[in-house]
Order: C-alpha cells, then sequence, then structure tokens
C-alpha cells in the first residue's frame, strides 16, 4: 500500500477530483468504517453499506472473504484495535470529556472524534486520503 506524507497521491488526485467531496472529520458509522476499509485496500466492489433489518442502524459489509461480515473499526476494538497497531502511530489527547485527537505521527494526519477509535479511524483515512475524500456510493 502506498503513503504519501504530505497530500494525495499524484494518480489519485485526477481520479478524485470530479466526484462530489466529503470532509473526513465529517465521517462516522458505516461511512466512516467504508472508507477505513478503502484505505487498507478493498476494493469498493468488495463492500457495500446496508441497513439492519427492523432499525435504522446502517452496517459496512465487506464480502471480499468467503463469508461476507461486518466491517467496524470504529465501534469494535476488536477490529479497530489491531488497526491502531499496524496501519497508524497513534498518538492520542482528550480534548474535553468528550472529544479526542487523534494525531499520526508518521504522516501527520490527524481525526477528532467522540471516542478514541472513532478519532483514530479518521486520522487513519485522512493520512491516506487527505482532509477530503469522494462521496461514499
Amino acid at each position: 500500500m502506498w503513503r504519501i506524507r504530505h497530500g494525495i497521491h499524484p494518480a489519485r488526485e485526477e481520479e478524485m477530483s470530479a466526484r462530489p467531496r466529503t470532509a473526513v472529520a465529517d465521517l462516522a458509522g458505516a461511512e466512516l468504517d467504508y472508507w477505513v476499509a478503502r484505505a487498507r485496500g478493498t476494493p469498493a466492489e468488495h463492500l457495500y453499506i446496508e441497513i439492519v433489518p427492523r432499525t435504522d442502524i446502517r452496517i459496512c459489509v465487506d464480502v471480499s472473504g468467503a463469508i461476507p461480515a461486518r466491517f467496524d473499526p470504529s465501534t469494535s476494538w476488536a477490529v479497530g484495535g489491531p488497526l491502531l497497531d499496524t496501519e497508524i502511530a497513534a498518538e492520542f489527547k482528550a480534548l474535553s470529556d468528550a472529544e479526542w485527537q487523534c494525531e499520526d505521527v508518521m504522516t501527520a494526519a490527524t481525526g477528532r472524534g467522540p471516542t478514541h477509535l472513532i478519532a483514530a479511524m479518521r486520522a487513519y483515512v485522512a493520512s491516506v486520503y487527505g482532509a477530503t475524500i469522494e462521496a461514499t456510493p
């Protein structure tokens, strides 16, 4: 997987410029999980967002394996914790009782959120794609 210390990889910049954009800082829930999977290299055609039956809950589903599986690194330490160990050099700072900041010290990308995981996953997506990404399909 490629990483550019400052900015977006030149090949990705042209591809991403013509589509509607969303701020990484605004990503949450299934959309954040979708972009974490994309940042890890999972192709878009292996991911989809669905609504759990009889609820309003949206989840990211990864169908790249033999069995489709929920992918929720922004809310599950079982999924997000290993990403912190392998994909991001995280440094956390409490901004208030209800907000955390995470900085990837290798890329200087930052993310904020109400939990450690949300802040870290936003920082990870920002470290790969920059401050904005294309709108989630």
